[in-house]
């Protein structure tokens, strides 16, 4: 397995679309923190200028964050699922190449996460002058709780993806589960109120619960979140092993 994650790894570096997505997104990451103090420096009435707002934005765009994981594991994946079958042939055990292909993914988008995380706290802090080290330090630990949402939604939709071999679809359920089942488990809350016990926990209500609790400045750590993201993405990972082991490639 050694060699083949090696392998995978040379294969994802020639890949230049992700990098260049991820210096589009930096820089204007440093451009909207630019715009906000030039006008909070110019507007006397302007209430967007501040860290607080500025980091916002990284919560409230829950839908694009989820559309750059997808774009990810679709992307790394590309149409070098098309050679599986040959590696197959080759005597590459298939849990390797699934086992193997996750990792490399994993680490590339650790590295982009990484890489934007740090760009928008330093543009917040070096760029914007109404700072506050409360909304910092809420800043960090609402980056923290999302992490895990963001892994167990990586690892469906690279499972889906080599399952089905349709990105498309793979798309779809992330979304439907990640976002959509927020929207029911709301409406259900209001036939049953004790749907509402579990409704913080649900990935896709605990994303806007980042958000609410961010904006409010009651953050606190969700250790129950990283646990329940953690177990999904193994049983997710898990699943979608067994069903690649016994899938016919034709």
């Amino acid at each position: 397995m050694k060699n083949y994650i090696k392998s995978e790894y040379f294969r994802i570096r020639k890949k230049k679309s992700s990098y260049i997505i991820t210096g589009i997104l930096a820089i204007l990451t440093v451009a909207l923190a630019i715009v906000l103090e030039y006008y909070s420096n110019t507007e006397p009435d302007f209430p967007y200028g501040n860290i607080k707002y500025y980091y916002s934005n990284v919560f409230a765009m829950s839908n694009f964050i989820l559309a750059l994981i997808c774009f990810l594991s679709v992307y790394l994946l590309g149409k070098d699922r098309l050679i599986i079958p040959t590696s197959i042939s080759l005597g590459i055990k298939r849990k390797s190449i699934f086992i193997g292909k996750f990792i490399v993914t994993l680490i590339h988008f650790f590295i982009i996460l990484l890489i934007l995380g740090l760009v928008t706290y330093l543009s917040g802090q070096f760029i914007l002058t109404d700072k506050s080290d409360t909304v910092t330090i809420n800043f960090l630990i609402s980056l923290f709780n999302l992490l895990p949402i963001l892994l167990s939604a990586l690892a469906t939709c690279y499972s889906i993806t080599l399952i089905l071999d349709n990105e498309i679809i793979a798309v779809i359920i992330v979304f439907i589960f990640y976002r959509g089942l927020a929207l029911l488990i709301y409406g259900l809350t209001s036939v049953n109120e004790k749907i509402s016990a579990i409704q913080d926990y649900i990935p896709a209500s605990a994303m806007n619960k980042i958000l609410s609790d961010f904006m409010n400045g009651t953050v606190q750590l969700n250790t129950a979140n990283w646990l329940i993201n953690l177990v999904l993405a193994l049983l997710i990972l898990i699943v979608g092993l067994k069903i690649v082991e016994k899938k016919d490639y034709n």
